[in-house]
């Protein structure tokens, strides 16, 4: 009702004004705003990088500015062009023609200026509305209860209103934004609103390709962002947080989160099964089997030599100090990665075939001394129903799933080993980066890789 009253006076009020203001100014003012709506949406793009390069602490400006400066230049030179065109028009009038085609003039000027006047209305109301729906979708999802940002109080308050109104679908018929947008959109507020589904957004065979690229790395390697993140904290500390600013300003990040299916990311963050990945397997991320890898490594070790029982302790050790984090990583792109804190790939092929280098048992014998843990307890997975309270009472309305709340993150640790893999069913075939091959079993929720020499076990990510 609210949205409606704004429309009426928008429309109603420029439509009294075009009997004086004229056909003129508001015609070519009109010509203006929609001149500003498809040049801003257009070519924004091209200001992106002159914006971000004045290191705003919000990055929503980068974003936002660029369209509204167009909008509000192309507004202001068409009104001014109205007005000089106006003013040259009746001039002209007034010392050409006689009186009775002057008041002619005059009174259908006066006249077509109240429906232009009301089309005018009716543009700067439509502008209102693509900006609710775009930034009030995620006011409304992030909202906390307490502290909100500008983004969430006026936005937030104000999508409620077009929600109320019925204009929701229509609205949407005219946004130029893609869809993938408001799915974007979907599951962050399912993270913030659930942070326990955080640790499945890294295991998605599509945005775990995100999770591993260096700007998203600052983030999920940040205690500090997650910890603040948890707390469903006021949405402008997340995006001015030293973590994420240079992945908010990257210029190519939509491009980057359209490559991503997150309809499908969605419903995994909620049900923890991909419709789209499910029937595959392999595709996901796993985390190593230390039992299961030292088994399979003792099988290395001559049980006729003398010193077979210090040879098994070593690598149980050195297992649980040195490769506890390692994960395998098999994403959408048929790319394989195996990654840990271990140092090198070469330390690793020396564990799991059971000839760890001189170098190697230095290295564990030194973690032993200094009393290093090993094998750290692992995250839970989250419940279904952990998951707090929808947040959108209409998603359908704009494109994406029913959303439940959500925060991300991916591991830590260095990149050891790329592949490439190939097959459709287990057994898999991975052409490793150093020119080897190894297959890859999977057996339930276990899978056994070779790889330098020996078998590394891994357990599927829960």
């Amino acid at each position: 009702m609210i949205l409606w009253l704004i429309g009426i006076l928008l429309m109603g009020g420029l439509g009294a004004a075009g009997k004086w203001v004229g056909a003129m100014r508001f015609g070519i003012g009109l010509i203006g705003l929609w001149l500003g709506l498809f040049l801003g949406y257009t070519q924004s793009p091209k200001l992106w990088e002159v914006v971000a390069k004045q290191n705003y602490a919000n990055p929503l400006i980068m974003w936002v500015m660029p369209i509204v400066a167009i909008f509000a230049a192309s507004a202001l030179i068409f009104i001014i062009i109205g007005v000089l065109v106006h003013l040259k028009v009746m001039y002209f009038i007034q010392k050409n023609r006689p009186d009775d085609k002057r008041v002619m003039v005059e009174r259908m000027n006066s006249g077509t200026g109240i429906t232009l006047g009301v089309l005018y209305g009716a543009t700067l109301f439509v502008t209102f509305c693509l900006a609710t729906l775009q930034l009030g979708y995620w006011g409304i999802q992030l909202r906390n209860g307490g502290d909100n940002s500008p983004l969430v109080k006026v936005f937030g308050k104000s999508y409620e209103w077009l929600q109320g109104s019925g204009l929701v679908k229509t609205v949407r018929g005219l946004d130029p934004l893609p869809i993938y947008y408001y799915n974007v959109a979907d599951c962050v507020g399912l993270l913030y609103q659930n942070p326990s589904a955080s640790r499945r957004l890294e295991q998605h065979p599509e945005s775990m390709i995100l999770a591993e690229m260096p700007q998203f790395q600052s983030i999920a390697k940040n205690d500090s962002f997650k910890n603040t993140f948890r707390g469903k904290p006021n949405i402008d500390e997340l995006l001015k947080h030293d973590a994420s600013y240079n992945a908010f300003i990257d210029r190519n990040l939509p491009n980057t989160l359209s490559t991503v299916d997150w309809v499908d990311v969605y419903g995994f963050l909620a049900t923890g099964k991909s419709e789209k990945w499910g029937n595959h397997s392999l595709m996901g991320r796993w985390e190593v089997s230390i039992l299961d890898t030292v088994v399979a490594a003792s099988k290395k070790v001559n049980p006729s030599d003398e010193n077979a029982v210090v040879k098994l302790k070593f690598l149980q050790k050195a297992m649980g100090l040195m490769v506890s984090d390692l994960e395998l990583l098999v994403n959408a792109n048929d790319e394989v990665h195996l990654k840990g804190s271990i140092e090198s790939a070469a330390d690793l092929k020396g564990l799991v075939s059971g000839r760890p280098s001189r170098q190697l048992i230095t290295k564990v014998l030194k973690r032993i001394q200094s009393g290093a843990k090993a094998a750290q307890p692992k995250p839970q997975a989250p419940q279904e129903n952990e998951f707090g309270e929808v947040m959108m009472d209409d998603p359908d309305a704009v494109g994406g799933e029913a959303p439940a709340g959500g925060g991300g993150g991916a591991s830590g640790g260095n990149m050891l080993e790329s592949g490439e893999l190939h097959g459709s069913s287990s057994p898999f075939t991975a052409n490793w980066s150093d020119g080897t091959q190894g297959r890859m079993t999977v057996e339930g929720n276990l899978v056994r890789v070779e790889y330098g020499g020996g078998v590394i076990v891994f357990e599927r990510v829960e």
